[in-house]
């Protein structure tokens, strides 16, 4: 089956990597080591390079459409059922788009999966639509709990 990236889960990520920032699409994060609305690093990109066989740049990752895409490879990779054990909760993708492979490890308590599913639950669009900016990634997954 097929993840869904609905555009809700997008903006949740924004949401926490960048919200308050001026210009996100422009943000490096405050070590200057992840790039653009997402945050995405340099070795996050190269794992998206390696896995894909793409060549993403660093300027890519400032440009939200092609961050995105990025962002479905990896995830794709590394949010799936079989790696996981079950059925990956929005959450869990969020901390694996945070701290990396086995970063759904850290749990619901964590931080960033706390404000994620705040987002989520309060200020995420409730517009009963089906659009997505999603991708063929491996299976399907829930929203957290």
């Amino acid at each position: 089956m097929s993840v869904i990236l609905t555009a809700a889960f997008f903006l949740g990520i924004a949401h926490c990597e960048t919200r308050g920032e001026a210009d996100p699409d422009r943000a490096a994060g405050w070590d200057k080591l992840s790039f653009g609305r997402y945050q995405i690093t340099d070795g996050y990109r190269e794992d998206v390079n390696r896995i894909a066989g793409t060549t993403y740049t660093r300027e890519d990752c400032f440009n939200p459409e092609t961050s995105r895409k990025m962002m479905e490879i990896y995830l794709g990779h590394y949010a799936t059922e079989g790696r996981l054990g079950h059925v990956p909760h929005y959450w869990e993708i969020g901390l694996i788009h945070h701290h990396g492979p086995n970063g759904w490890k850290r749990g619901p308590e964590d931080h960033y999966a706390r404000t994620f599913n705040e987002f989520m639950e309060k200020d995420a669009p409730r517009d009963g639509s089906t659009d997505t900016v999603g991708a063929d990634v491996g299976n399907t997954i829930q929203k957290g709990e």
